[in-house]
């Protein structure tokens, strides 16, 4: 069920979608990604460092081929997860700040609160 020309299924389903998250594009065809051979080459170039750490991350995800785990990662790659995730980072930064401060006015009140406790426990006493 190719369409013959792109190397993806081109019988898709209709699409599901969540208004507040994001709509998804089911394959119905019964052809794998496997029964397509990759034919296009890409290079990237990477560190050491880099090429290890891919090397490492492709073992793990179940002893595939490096090339195997960058397909892998281009197809569950998602711009918009990326938007959320800054967008996360943001909000947290903003929430690390607040809780600062927060901390910083709690700490104002407690020393209030212990001098007006002081001086009602010392006109009590009548000093």
């Amino acid at each position: 069920m190719s369409n013959g020309t792109s190397g993806v299924c081109g019988s898709y389903g209709a699409p599901t979608c969540n208004r507040a998250l994001s709509c998804t594009l089911s394959c119905t065809c019964s052809q794998t990604r496997a029964a397509m051979p990759a034919s296009e080459r890409v290079v990237v170039l990477m560190t050491p460092e880099e090429k290890a750490a891919l090397d490492s991350k492709a073992a793990r995800a179940g002893q595939i081929s490096t090339a195997e785990f960058v397909r892998r990662a281009v197809a569950a790659y998602d711009g918009e997860t990326e938007r959320d995730a800054a967008e996360l980072r943001a909000l947290l930064a903003s929430l690390a700040t607040t809780h600062t401060e927060t901390l910083r006015e709690i700490d104002r009140v407690d020393r209030k609160l212990d001098a007006t406790l002081s001086d009602l426990a010392r006109m009590k006493r009548g000093t």
